[in-house]
């Protein structure tokens, strides 16, 4: 320091500082692991609630008219549709083009169900 300027005046009140807690100073290893844990489970709450909203507005949107409609088109144009390829003769490489794209198609309309299902459940 030079002449002329002055410390900065800090108060000692026993609380570790954020930079100390964001570094992990100032904690002793039970608080710090305390922290740690607090700090994660607010973060595992957050992210619940979060999946819980969700789940609540997927049963929502589909349970409406408009939402059934939808679904039930999904549902004719995916799960109760035959696997077959619609028009003629094709190669072994189309088919299985087309069958993965299928089951694709098959996967989101269940993961859909899945979710609607799991948000009557939380209802």
């Amino acid at each position: 320091m030079t002449q002329g300027q002055h410390k900065p005046v800090t108060f000692n009140t026993g609380e570790p500082t954020i930079d100390q807690l964001l570094n992990g100073g100032g904690l002793s290893g039970f608080q710090k692991e305390t922290a740690q844990h607090e700090a994660g489970q607010a973060l595992l709450d957050e992210a619940q609630r979060k999946k819980q909203d969700l789940l609540k507005n997927y049963t929502q949107v589909f349970s409406s008219p408009a939402g059934q409609a939808v679904l039930e088109d999904l549902l004719n144009m995916t799960l109760r549709a035959a696997d077959l390829y619609p028009g003629g003769h094709i190669s072994r490489h189309q088919q299985i083009d087309y069958l993965l794209e299928r089951r694709g198609q098959n996967g989101i309309v269940t993961y859909i169900l899945g979710q609607i299902k799991a948000g009557q459940q939380e209802l």
